[in-house]
């Protein structure tokens, strides 16, 4: 679930158990969807998720995005109050829009 460098940082997420998508989509016999984690700044560049991760719902992605924002400010440094982390569906529509640092939204 971990980053390897801020340079690099493609968001790549290990599956959720140690599961993988079955040919039905989903994890454990529940229904899933594949979400994005892909990190912007004021310039417009952007750090891609090119793997993404399965998750129940967009609320289980919201929180995964609260926790990888977590971690990547404690431990990897990621305190530019100007980035944001967009959540994108398997469709790579926004679903979630969350800044870094909350009071910058």
């Amino acid at each position: 679930m971990g980053i390897s460098t801020p340079e690099k940082c493609s968001l790549k997420a290990a599956k959720t158990g140690g599961h993988s998508r079955n040919n039905l989509g989903s994890i454990g016999g529940g229904p899933v969807s594949l979400y994005f984690f892909t990190i912007r700044d004021s310039d417009r560049r952007v750090k891609v998720d090119p793997h993404g991760i399965d998750l129940p719902n967009a609320a289980d992605a919201l929180s995964y995005a609260e926790r990888r924002i977590i971690e990547l400010r404690h431990e990897l440094g990621y305190d530019n109050p100007q980035l944001i982390m967009m959540v994108q569906d398997e469709y790579r529509h926004t679903v979630w829009s969350v800044p870094f640092l909350p009071a910058c939204a």
